[in-house]
């Protein structure tokens, strides 16, 4: 209904497990947070479907999908709450009220934050219908099988230390530096030549996020990008 592509469900990212101290620590699975939720885009791919009335790329939704009966009621509980609970009124109302809490104390780089409130207001002004003739059309990409989600494989070790002082941003600083580095790749020792360590305010790149400098993730974040800092590996062999 909210269009939130980077669920547990869709792209199994922002879902948390909360143990509660108030139920002998029962878990309580909750399969969604608030990052890019109300958009009708995504700026990855990630294999995410689009905002689409339902996703079903994780293990369990994915079952629960092809489950027989399942998307038969999942269609007409979306209608159900399309008619009952989705209230367009009460959310941009909810929208004005937290701009106006918000506006005096945005940083800088959040001055795209109006930009990003205009398009969420859209989006709910035209959720409606949109999910409506999903609904009536009712032919939803849903894949075969669950989506492995991204995860680690232990494929080696590395250890090491280094010494170095804080620089300016800036293309090869000229600073001391020393680097001892043991990198072991597939029960292999990598010999590590020419070996630098530079210390400098992290420039991330702007996906316009919520979060203050440099914060990435959201809408609504102006910060230019920082500048150019070469960071080319050194050679291996």
């Amino acid at each position: 209904m909210t269009g939130f592509w980077d669920g547990y469900c869709s792209n199994q990212n922002n879902f948390y497990v909360y143990f509660s101290p108030k139920h002998d620590d029962r878990a309580y699975f909750i399969p969604w947070g608030a990052d890019w939720a109300f958009t009708d885009r995504s700026p990855f791919s990630f294999g995410a479907q689009g905002t689409a009335p339902i996703y079903a790329q994780s293990i369990l939704a994915n079952r629960l999908y092809h489950t027989d009966g399942v998307p038969q009621r999942y269609r007409a509980t979306m209608a159900q709450l399309l008619d009952e609970v989705w209230d367009e009124d009460a959310m941009l109302a909810e929208i004005d009220r937290a701009g106006e809490l918000l506006s005096p104390h945005l940083h800088p780089a959040q001055q795209g934050t109006s930009q990003a409130q205009n398009e969420i207001r859209q989006f709910i002004r035209g959720r409606r219908d949109a999910v409506r003739q999903a609904l009536q059309d009712w032919n939803p990409t849903i894949p075969p099988e669950p989506r492995t989600p991204a995860h680690t494989v232990d494929v080696g070790q590395a250890s090491g230390s280094f010494s170095t002082v804080f620089s300016a941003p800036g293309p090869n600083p000229a600073v001391a530096s020393h680097a001892d580095l043991k990198v072991e790749l597939d029960g292999k020792q990598l010999a590590m030549h020419q070996l630098t360590v530079r210390a400098q305010e992290l420039q991330l790149p702007n996906f316009r996020g919520f979060g203050g400098p440099g914060r990435g993730g959201g809408r609504g974040n102006t910060r230019p990008r920082g500048p150019q800092i070469d960071q080319s590996p050194p050679p291996i062999s």
